[in-house]
């Protein structure tokens, strides 16, 4: 009887760590985009704040975020997480892969991450306004182009 239950709970375990090992390749990352990108001012993208500088991006899809962008900092430390209000897959896509930044005099935030090498174009939001009310014709819209990484 107790090799019985032995056997019972090996293979009770094996079948447990099976599931494990599933669910851990269906939640797979698939990177769909790596790049490089030079910001010359301090941007808002999405809830992250990031200075000017040098950065790494990631586009990054699992099954639990379809489209997740990890930005590392010169020093390759993860300094953002920033999933896009709206966007998908366009192949019609063209020009230079690029960030749209909404400017005012105040502040610039990432509008939009276009990549037309991929066939992705992601939305993050614009600029929020001041106080005052900034008027739209006041928001410059500048493009910032990247450099994909090489495979």
């Amino acid at each position: 009887m107790k090799s019985l239950k032995s056997v019972f709970a090996r293979t009770l375990l094996a079948a447990f760590f099976g599931l494990v090992s599933f669910a851990g390749v269906a939640n797979a990352q698939s990177i769909r985009f790596s790049g490089h990108i030079a910001l010359p001012v301090a941007v808002r993208w999405g809830t992250a704040n990031l200075p000017a500088g040098d950065y790494s991006l990631k586009l990054e899809s699992t099954k639990s975020t379809p489209m997740l962008l990890v930005i590392t900092d010169a020093q390759d430390k993860n300094v953002a997480f920033v999933v896009p209000l709206t966007g998908g897959y366009d192949e019609n896509l063209q020009g230079e892969d690029c960030i749209m930044l909404d400017r005012t005099s105040e502040s610039s935030a990432v509008r939009e991450l276009r990549i037309p090498s991929a066939g992705i174009d992601l939305v993050y939001g614009s600029s929020r306004r001041s106080k005052k009310g900034i008027e739209e014709a006041q928001t410059r819209v500048t493009q910032i182009n990247m450099a994909s990484a090489s495979k």
